[in-house]
C-alpha cells in the first residue's frame, strides 16, 4: 500500500510507557522500519519521571503523537490510546518490545485474507536484550483452550479491530496490572474466534525489568486473586469452561507457591499448596506444584 492518509491510517500503534526512556527509542525505530507504511503511532506516557518525553520528541510528526497523562498503569494508558485512535486496527506495542519489518504487512495480508477478523495474533520471538532467541512462540488449534490456563499471547502480536477495542477495553484496576492483557484476551476469547498466523513478526525482550521477573508475592497474590474474581464473575467464561475454573484457580495458587518458595516463605507455600489441592486435586502432579515443593526443601 503506497498511499498514506494520516487522517485515516489502517493501523494505530498504541505504545504505553512509564520511565522507559532508555528503551522506548528502539521500540519506535522498529515501527519506523516497517515495510507497510499506512499507520499512526500514539505514545501514551503514563506519568513518567525520567527523560521519556525528551527521547521521543525527535520522532513526533503528523503520524507519531505523544500524550502525557497522570500515572494510572498501562491498562488506562492503552484505553486512552484507543479513544483517540484513527486506525481500523489497533496494535498494543509495549515500550520494551519490538516489531519486525514484516509485522504490519503480514497483519494487513491476514486481515484481507480472513475478512477483517475481530482480533488475531501473529507469532513472536522471546529473546534476550542482546538478540539471542530463547524461544519461538506459535499457536495451534488448541490455543482457544490453552489461553485459559496460560497467557500465550504477546501484546505486540495481538491486533484488535478498533470497534472491538472500544467495546472491550482493558480492565483499569491497578491491582490487575501486568495481567490486564490476559484478562482482556480471556474476554475476547469467549466472544470471538481467536484467529492466528504462525509467521513470526515481533519480539518480546526478556530484560531484567520485566514485571514477570520483578513482581513480588505481595503484589502477585492480590493480582491473581482479582483475576480469579474477574473470571468467576464472567458468565460466558463460566459457561464455556465449567469445572475448568477450578483448574484455573489451582494453577494460580501453584504460581503463588513458586514465587513464595523463591522468597523462602515456606509456611505460605504450604498454605497455598493446600488450597490448590482442595480446589483441583490433579494439580498435585503438575510440574510447577512439584517444583515449588522441591524448592522448599533446598
Amino acid at each position: 500500500m503506497s498511499t498514506v492518509d494520516i487522517n485515516t491510517p489502517f493501523f494505530t500503534i498504541v505504545i504505553p510507557t512509564y520511565n522507559r526512556g532508555h528503551m522506548i527509542e528502539e521500540t519506535i525505530k522498529s515501527v519506523l522500519r516497517s515495510r507497510f507504511k499506512d499507520y499512526e503511532i500514539i505514545i501514551v506516557d503514563d506519568g513518567s519521571t525520567d527523560n521519556t518525553k525528551f527521547v521521543v520528541k525527535k520522532y513526533l510528526n503528523s503520524f507519531c503523537s505523544y500524550y502525557r497523562k497522570e500515572n494510572e498503569e498501562r491498562a488506562a494508558a492503552r484505553n486512552y490510546g484507543v479513544k483517540i485512535a484513527r486506525g481500523k486496527y489497533v496494535n498494543f506495542l509495549d515500550s520494551d518490545d519490538i516489531i519486525y519489518e514484516n509485522h504490519l504487512q503480514s497483519a494487513y495480508d491476514f486481515i484481507v485474507k480472513n475478512n477483517e477478523p475481530e482480533w488475531f495474533h501473529l507469532a513472536y520471538d522471546y529473546k534476550t536484550p542482546s538478540g539471542k532467541i530463547i524461544s519461538k512462540n506459535t499457536l495451534n488449534e488448541g490455543a482457544y483452550n490453552k489461553l485459559y490456563y496460560d497467557n500465550i499471547l504477546s501484546c505486540c502480536g495481538t491486533l484488535v479491530r478498533l470497534d472491538i477495542a472500544k467495546k472491550y477495553p482493558f480492565n483499569e484496576k491497578r491491582v490487575l496490572s501486568s495481567s490486564e492483557d490476559w484478562e482482556l484476551w480471556l474476554r475476547l476469547n469467549v466472544n470471538f474466534k481467536l484467529q492466528f498466523s504462525n509467521t513470526i513478526t515481533n519480539a518480546v525482550i526478556a530484560h531484567d525489568q520485566r514485571s514477570l521477573f520483578t513482581i513480588e508475592s505481595e503484589k502477585l497474590i492480590p493480582r491473581d486473586l482479582y483475576l480469579i474474581e474477574c473470571v468467576e464473575n464472567n458468565q460466558k467464561l463460566k459457561e464455556r469452561y465449567g469445572i475448568g475454573i477450578r483448574r484455573f484457580k489451582a494453577d494460580r495458587y501453584s504460581f503463588f507457591m513458586l514465587k513464595l518458595a523463591e522468597e523462602n516463605k515456606i509456611k505460605q507455600v504450604y498454605k497455598w499448596a493446600f488450597q490448590a489441592i482442595i480446589t483441583y486435586p490433579p494439580v498435585l502432579f503438575s510440574k510447577r506444584f512439584l517444583a515449588s515443593l522441591k524448592n522448599t526443601l533446598v
